[in-house]
């Protein structure tokens, strides 16, 4: 057999292979989507992913595993606000469908126009769905200016974990960029505690734990720590 004529054989044989390989991954019943399994989410939003999966047919039982766009699914999840990332893998030999969502992780509440929108941990202001339970402090004032936003979320993101632990806040007030406050609660008593500027933010924890530390201070209402080395009781 001349050189050239094995070469057009291996040509000819490496076409078939490609078609047969393209066939059984794209249009036999061999690698099928057998299932589609959503994690990193709570129950109720993964429940809204599904949801979203089927009503927009991103992904069909029964449908060829090649088929499957990952890329597209992702695109189309990304549309949510409340999703920061997707990563959607393909497992050959089960046939299964294996989505990973990363959801946003809201610290606060902010009133719209359209009911309630969200400050992110990133400082990013989303949409979350009602369905979704979120328990976070409220926010009023100028949050949509982004350095505002950006303060509060330092604010927070400072408090979280800092705080007596009795200490729960639940709404937070932007008067300017340098009057910020909060309200707290310590089992039924209430607490306005005044920030000033989001500057020496750990100084101001810490002369607000031992001002609360104080017997004197149990029925404490407000603490002003815009100036940390001379605070104000009321």
């Amino acid at each position: 057999m001349s050189r050239k004529l094995r070469r057009r054989l291996i040509w000819i044989a490496s076409i078939f292979v490609v078609s047969a390989l393209a066939y059984v991954l794209g249009w036999s019943q061999i690698f099928r989507v057998t299932g589609i399994s959503i994690d990193g989410l709570q129950p109720q939003a993964t429940e809204l992913i599904s949801s979203q999966i089927k009503r927009e047919s991103l992904i069909e039982i029964g449908k060829p595993l090649a088929r499957v766009d990952g890329r597209v699914v992702k695109r189309a999840l990304l549309k949510n606000q409340w999703i920061e990332n997707v990563r959607v893998n393909r497992h050959w030999f089960s046939g299964e469908i294996h989505i990973f969502v990363d959801q946003m992780n809201a610290i606060a509440r902010i009133s719209s126009t359209n009911g309630f929108e969200y400050l992110t941990d990133q400082g990013v202001i989303a949409e979350f769905p009602e369905e979704l339970t979120i328990s976070v402090p409220t926010v009023s004032g100028n949050v949509q200016d982004k350095a505002n936003a950006e303060r509060a979320q330092e604010l927070l993101g400072e408090l979280s974990g800092a705080l007596d632990s009795r200490l729960t806040i639940t709404s937070m007030s932007i008067g300017s960029p340098t009057s910020f406050s909060t309200v707290a609660t310590i089992g039924e008593q209430q607490l306005t505690i005044r920030w000033g500027s989001v500057s020496e933010i750990p100084l101001k924890i810490k002369v607000l734990q031992g001002l609360l530390a104080l017997p004197e201070n149990s029925k404490l209402r407000l603490v002003d720590l815009s100036a940390p080395l001379s605070p104000i009781v009321k």
